[in-house]
């Protein structure tokens, strides 16, 4: 071979082994970018990717492998090179450049992420916010309240307390059930009393009777189950003749007393009162009803003249009166919210209903107690109580 030859031999051979080199260093280049790309998915860089699986979505990722049921590429982080394309387990995905396990979320866990700041998904606010609607949002309608209304019936001595119910259903109205045939009562308050009013705070019922002489002067619980009657405490400050007593459904008690004619509020774990406002006349017999949270009046009737009064609730203050129709001895006044209808009763112990807006009372069953002055009807289920 001539010198010429091999030199131009050498050119090629040279040549060659430059492409050759060339070529290398550009493959390796596209699998280090190739490598970096699958960095960032594993770590969440790529938040669409990772959208799309916390979501649950049917997408046709290209760099997601196999979708399968909504799905795409669970795995969280897919490794290509060059033409070929491995999916990775569903569960745990091994970044190609680390080598660190990483999780991804269930496709059961169908959040609004709209993106994802680490491999890790632990979706806690998501979850909260699952769990959230599952607890408040049932869906489901509290019953209706139960058309009937308690009184304790005092038979003649006062030593013999009878627990009725009476309903005041479509078809049944006067209907009488005997619950209690005799209330066991306190020793501290003794046997022989009288029980002038009565009411539910929230489940529990409350009457107001006398102690030691003095006409309703004590709060006390009964309890329709056990069917017997302890007592809660006194309103103390000389505070007595407490013959209505009230409750709203955020378990305050209110009531009117006749030895200081005053609307008062009652703590009902102590039977602790105070005046809420001071009445524009004297009060004889009464009874006194909540009426519900839309209006949040009080109504009370006021034996003495016949009246029925209309109360703000939250201060106690008076808004207007109204004559009755009929005479009212003793004064027994309950507002049925299931049914927004005014019950009262007195001497004779029948069943009456009031017009709020004319004062008319109208007989609704003739029941021949011994004697009514308290009424009460349910706020929701009562234990032990026919519903």
């Amino acid at each position: 071979m001539t010198p010429h030859d091999l030199r131009t031999a050498s050119s090629f051979t040279l040549a060659a082994l430059l492409l050759l080199t060339g070529g290398c260093a550009g493959d390796s280049a596209a699998s280090d970018s190739e490598a970096t790309a699958t960095e960032g998915t594993t770590v969440g860089t790529d938040t669409s990717t990772t959208t799309a699986t916390t979501a649950g979505t049917d997408t046709d990722d290209p760099s997601g492998g196999t979708d399968s049921e909504g799905v795409t590429s669970s795995g969280g982080a897919t490794t290509t090179s060059g033409e070929s394309t491995t999916d990775v387990d569903p569960t745990a995905a091994t970044d190609t450049t680390t080598g660190d396990p990483t999780t991804t979320t269930s496709a059961a866990d169908t959040t609004d992420t709209a993106s994802t700041t680490s491999a890790t998904d632990t979706d806690a606010t998501d979850t909260d916010a699952t769990d959230t609607d599952t607890d408040t949002d049932t869906g489901v309608e509290p019953p209706p309240l139960a058309e009937w209304v308690l009184a304790i019936e005092d038979m003649p001595g006062n030593a013999i307390h009878r627990l009725l119910k009476i309903s005041v259903a479509e078809g049944e109205v006067g209907q009488v059930t005997v619950i209690c045939p005799n209330l066991t009562v306190d020793p501290s308050i003794g046997q022989v009393t009288n029980f002038t009013s009565l009411t539910f705070n929230q489940a529990k019922l409350y009457a107001s009777a006398g102690k030691g002489g003095t006409n309703a002067n004590t709060l006390v619980l009964v309890d329709p189950c056990n069917c017997n009657a302890a007592e809660v405490g006194q309103y103390g400050q000389g505070i007595h003749s407490v013959a209505g007593i009230t409750s709203n459904t955020k378990a305050e008690m209110l009531g009117i007393s006749g030895s200081i004619n005053s609307v008062i509020k009652i703590d009902v774990n102590t039977a602790a009162a105070a005046v809420l406002a001071m009445l524009s006349m004297t009060w004889g017999t009464h009874g006194l009803t909540w009426s519900d949270a839309d209006s949040n009046l009080l109504y009370g009737i006021n034996g003495a003249n016949d009246r029925l009064y209309t109360f703000e609730a939250s201060t106690g203050v008076e808004l207007d009166s109204i004559a009755l129709s009929r005479d009212f001895g003793s004064v027994g006044l309950e507002y049925h919210p299931g049914l927004s209808t005014l019950y009262a009763c007195s001497n004779p112990g029948d069943l009456w209903s009031v017009d709020i807006m004319t004062g008319l009372v109208t007989t609704e069953a003739t029941l021949g107690l011994n004697n009514c002055d308290n009424l009460a009807a349910p706020f929701g289920l009562v234990e032990c109580i026919p519903q």
